[in-house]
Order: structure tokens, then C-alpha cells, then sequence
């Protein structure tokens, strides 16, 4: 590898109506697993706020999807400490939440059941 820290950048892909996109998270992360880093310390998520589809939770800020939740679970670099930043454009106004990954998670599984 060479560099200890470095910073990889996801967006996200729609192709199609009828295919669920691909998220940005989703490619950040697989980017940084493939070039060998073993540990996520941070994500930042930026994006006009919407509901959250599994556990209908709105935030003033974008966090990562029900699907990329159970999927950045998944990854072994990804560990309850990571830290997670998001960021919500509402007009000439960001709004910012941060958090661990656990929260996030647990956050929203409160709702999912």
C-alpha cells in the first residue's frame, strides 16, 4: 500500500427506473477494501435529505440507506467506533449529524422492527 490514510470517494449510480441504484457508501468502501486497507475510521455522507425507506426516519442530514446499513455491517472494516458524518443541503443551509456506525445502526433498528 505505501500511504497509512487516504480518502475514497463513492457516488451514487442510478442506471435505471426498475434497478436499485448503487450507493456511494457502498463504493467508497469496496474501493478502500480492494486497494487493502483493513479499517474504515470515517464516513461522510452529503446529499438533500430524505426519509429513510426501512425505519421512516427524516433526518435534516443524509445518512446511509437501510440497505447500506446492513451491507457496511457486513464489511469487516467497517467497526461499531467508525465514525460517521453527515451532511444535508437544505437550500444555502448545511446541516451536519455525527455519530459511531453502532448508533447509526441502532438508531434506525429501533424503528426497522
Amino acid at each position: 500500500m505505501g500511504v497509512r490514510w487516504t480518502t475514497f470517494v463513492g457516488a451514487n449510480l442510478k442506471t435505471a427506473e426498475n434497478i436499485r441504484p448503487v450507493c456511494a457508501e457502498q463504493g467508497a468502501v469496496s474501493a478502500a477494501r480492494m486497494a487493502g486497507y483493513t479499517r474504515i475510521l470515517g464516513l461522510a455522507v452529503v446529499g438533500i435529505p430524505q426519509a429513510d425507506h426501512d425505519s421512516g426516519l427524516t433526518h435534516r442530514t443524509l445518512p446511509p440507506c437501510g440497505v447500506c446499513r446492513r451491507t457496511l455491517s457486513a464489511f469487516p472494516e467497517m467497526r461499531s467506533d467508525t465514525r460517521i458524518l453527515t451532511a444535508g443541503i437544505d437550500g444555502d443551509i448545511i446541516h451536519t449529524e455525527e455519530c459511531n456506525f453502532n448508533e447509526l445502526v441502532q438508531l434506525h433498528a429501533e424503528r426497522e422492527e
